[in-house]
């Protein structure tokens, strides 16, 4: 019984290491203007890897498991690649491509160490709309390329909201 449900954990990491591969291979050719990388999200995960993984592989001794956690490594070095960032089809937000169409509005905030762009979306959701509310951290050396994408892609979408 215990070794079904490790070959079933083996085969349920391949399918999220072929679904991580796909999402960051299509974020890679989307992407035009990438996200800072090092953030709050990725300094967490590489927390997580350290403490979850390497005691695993010193109490390991069955080559299921270390094939197991060779794959836990895998899922998240994956998750530390999906970035944030602006594609020529929409924003991408956790490796998620979401249309211009559905932004609803959205302002930006140029400082000297990053570009924070609030975005404001419109999604279908099964009881009717949602609005949802991402902050997009970017790269400040290109403010002047990524207010000209903006202004192209949402010409009249740009709104000053109110400082919190």
């Amino acid at each position: 019984m215990i070794e079904t449900v490790d070959v079933l954990i083996v085969i349920m990491f391949g399918v999220c290491i072929l679904w991580l591969g796909k999402r960051v291979y299509n974020q890679r050719k989307e992407l035009v203007i990438a996200g800072k990388f090092f953030n709050g999200y990725r300094f967490f995960i590489i927390i997580c890897m350290a403490f979850f993984t390497l005691p695993l592989f010193m109490m390991s001794s069955r080559p299921i498991d270390i094939v197991r956690n060779i794959m836990m490594l895998i899922i998240m070095v994956g998750f530390i690649y999906v970035q944030d960032g602006i594609g020529e089809n929409g924003l991408l937000l956790n490796g998620s491509l979401i249309s211009y169409d559905c932004v609803t509005k959205y302002d930006y905030k140029n400082d000297s160490k990053k570009f924070t762009l609030i975005v404001v979306t419109k999604e279908k959701t099964k009881k009717g709309y949602s609005e949802n509310y991402y902050n997009v951290v970017l790269k400040s050396d290109k403010s002047d390329e990524i207010i000209t994408i903006l202004k192209d892609k949402m010409p009249k979408k740009h709104i000053r909201m109110k400082k919190s």
